[in-house]
């Protein structure tokens, strides 16, 4: 079996600062995540308790807060605050993670397997 292209997009994520990056489009994650490492770049509020979440690695813990993702097109740039968990194991290192919470629901959003693309379809506001 060859190797599969991550369905992929550009996105800037905004804290206190900014830090463009490219976001895994997620459908099994419900929350978007991201590394401690990009949540202090950003300097995210991480100062909530952290709690025990599940995923493809097992159980971590992650804090619980939210930015603001910015995702252009060539037409129209969309702006939307995502709840977004941060691990806080500060050893592990993995892409952004673009969950459901928050950003699917603006956009019909397709997989076209045979062109390895992902693409978004901005809904009616």
């Amino acid at each position: 079996m060859g190797r599969l292209r991550s369905p992929v997009i550009p996105i800037l994520l905004k804290g206190r600062k900014t830090f463009w990056t490219n976001a895994l489009v997620d459908t099994g994650a419900d929350t978007s995540v991201l590394t401690k490492k990009v949540a202090e770049i950003l300097e995210l509020d991480l100062s909530a308790k952290p709690q025990k979440v599940n995923g493809i690695g097992g159980e971590t813990e992650a804090v619980l807060t939210e930015l603001t993702i910015i995702f252009e097109t060539p037409h129209k740039t969309y702006k939307y605050q995502v709840p977004v968990f941060v691990v806080t194991d500060e050893t592990v290192d993995f892409p952004m993670l673009l969950g459901r919470a928050g950003f699917f629901k603006h956009f019909k959003i397709t997989f076209d397997e045979s062109k390895e693309k992902v693409f978004l379809k901005p809904r009616p506001e």
